[in-house]
């Protein structure tokens, strides 16, 4: 599929206690999440990488 560059300034706290926009050096975990509904998927990912 390619590169994906998630778009930092478009995130949202889920606490009060985080950033309104992460600093990507600062990152030490990723997930990936489905939240509201029961959800059906297939998710593959070969490579995280952070610059």
């Amino acid at each position: 599929m390619g590169e994906i560059r998630p778009p930092f300034e478009a995130c949202a706290p889920s606490g009060a206690l985080l950033r309104r926009v992460p600093r990507p050096a600062s990152l030490t975990s990723v997930a990936v999440v489905a939240y509201g509904r029961d959800h059906v998927a297939r998710i593959d990912v070969q490579r995280v990488g952070f610059r």
